[in-house]
């Protein structure tokens, strides 16, 4: 078991292993903000990028800010939310069509992440999801997003609210 705990923490850049949950979050965003896929510009007008916010609870939720063009100004659109510990892993897909996608899931047969921001709809069953431009900016999220679930799941306080905590 030592060994186990050993190898799973030495997978996570030393810079990280010190790092808050708000300081976890902030990285996530910055490196989201810089390198997020935006699909279509066409579409999606810039900005269009996703970020993430983390509560004294627990609750995560993401949220898509993009370019409003009646009003000139950027819109904070709310996407997905649900408990950090209620979170089973981070799924990582390579796409060949010039972005790499990253999930957040809930376990097996769990409805754990909801649609918008005080939804109960149950989100897609891909999780709480992100793409980024390049193999690198999806490295260093992914390792970030596992140091965030580990932070949670050492955090007795994210307990408090989470109905669906383990």
């Amino acid at each position: 078991m030592k060994y186990l705990i050993f190898i799973f923490v030495s997978l996570i850049p030393f810079h990280l292993i010190a790092q808050s949950v708000n300081e976890t979050v902030d990285t996530i965003n910055d490196l989201l903000k810089k390198n997020c896929y935006n699909a279509s510009k066409n579409i999606f007008p810039d900005p269009y990028y996703f970020q993430i916010e983390v509560d004294s609870n627990g609750l995560i939720a993401s949220y898509v800010y993009e370019k409003n063009l009646k009003e000139q100004k950027i819109v904070k659109i709310p996407d997905c939310h649900g408990y950090l510990k209620s979170l089973d892993a981070v799924i990582v897909s390579y796409q060949d069509t010039g972005y790499y996608r990253l999930h957040l899931v809930c376990p097996k047969g769990n409805k754990c992440l909801f649609n918008g921001h005080g939804n109960i709809i149950p989100s897609d069953p891909i999780g709480m999801g992100f793409a980024v431009t390049n193999l690198e900016a999806q490295s260093k999220i992914e390792n970030a997003l596992m140091h965030l679930l580990v932070l949670a799941k050492n955090n007795s306080a994210f307990y408090s609210k989470d109905p669906m905590a383990k």
